[in-house]
This record gives structure tokens, sequence and C-alpha cells, in this order.
């Protein structure tokens, strides 16, 4: 079978307060690493991300597969920065601001 055993965290709102407590736990950037198509976690680091008051900066895939998915979910519309203007699309060659 598939799957994976509970870890430490039983769901995704606790892996968002754990993602919390170290954002403010550190005084500079944070980097965190997940993949771009688990949009679950990505919607809990934005959220992470703006109740600690930072921005969220996201790469060019990343930013491609959410734009993608915005057309079936609103959630999306606002991670992007659309709506909300807190994420930042980083390439090698220029910077954009969503």
């Amino acid at each position: 079978m598939l799957g994976r055993t509970e870890g430490l965290y039983p769901d995704e709102n606790s892996v968002e307060q754990a993602l919390h407590d170290l954002i403010l736990s550190h005084k500079g950037l944070s980097y965190i690493f997940t993949s771009s198509q688990n949009l679950d976690r990505l919607v809990s680091i934005y959220r992470a991300a703006r109740h600690s008051g930072k921005t969220l900066v996201i790469d060019l895939y990343t930013a491609f597969v959410l734009d993608k998915l915005s057309i079936i979910s609103p959630i999306i519309l606002s991670l992007t920065g659309k709506a909300s203007g807190c994420c930042t699309l980083t390439t090698t060659h220029r910077n954009w601001r969503m």
C-alpha cells in the first residue's frame, strides 16, 4: 500500500501553525522547499508567511502552476497575489511583482 505513516503533524492546520512559529523564530529569510504541485502545502506556507508579516517568494514554475489552477479556485487567485499583492515571482533574469 502506498502512503505515509502518521508524522509529527496530524493535519495541514498543524503544519501551517508549525511553519508560522518557525518563520517567526527567524529574524531573516526563511527557506521552505516543497513541491509546486502540493497545493495544500503551498496554501499553508502562504498563510504562515502572511500571518508572520513576510512576503512569499515563488519561482516561475510555481507561479505557472498557480496561475493555471487559479481558474478553478478563488483561494489560489488570492495566493498568486493578484488579489492580495503578497507574493513575489523571482527568476534569474528579471523580477516581477505579482
